[in-house]
């Protein structure tokens, strides 16, 4: 789900955020070069999820179906 994919990233980016602060404040080698080495992992995956196809033919198919429209979500709650 959607929720499940917003979890994994937000676990996954605060993780990267406390080891980015770490090397800001205390740089020990083994953490900096820890930190570079999973730096291009870490963008990859972040700058392929607005783009991957998998994930938005999943997004559009769920919009069009049923439990999508059954749902108020935020749009319904800002007509109201």
């Amino acid at each position: 789900t959607l929720l499940a994919l917003d979890d994994l990233v937000e676990r996954v980016s605060r993780a990267f955020g406390f080891a980015r602060h770490l090397t800001q404040v205390s740089s020990p080698p083994e953490l900096r070069q820890a930190y570079h080495d999973a730096l291009p992992t870490y963008a990859a995956f972040m700058a392929r999820l607005p783009t991957h196809p998998g994930l938005w033919r999943a997004t559009r198919e769920y919009a069009a179906s049923d439990a999508a429209r059954r749902r108020a979500g935020v749009r319904a709650s800002c007509r109201a």
